[in-house]
């Protein structure tokens, strides 16, 4: 039987920073992405809430879903780094 070398690859992941006691940060295209399951949620259930028609509802929930995701895609795209 052939025994293997261990793999000594690094795995740390790309978002260590080294700083093991500090939480990762979370971005503005994180907070993006939580938006829009979070819009239409709220909106079916101020719908059910409301009496207020379901697909109506829905409608406005996917409006606010699409202007975060215009927002994350074109007002501050992913590639580009602000100054502040």
């Amino acid at each position: 039987m052939v025994e293997r070398a261990p793999d000594r690859r690094r795995t740390e992941s790309v978002a260590n920073t080294g700083d093991s006691d500090r939480p990762p940060s979370v971005s503005r295209h994180d907070l993006v992405l939580a938006a829009i399951p979070a819009a239409l949620v709220v909106a079916a259930l101020l719908g059910q809430i409301l009496s207020i028609p379901s697909q109506s509802a829905l409608v406005g929930g996917a409006v606010v879903a699409a202007l975060a995701v215009g927002d994350g895609l074109f007002r501050n795209p992913p590639g580009r780094r602000r100054t502040a």
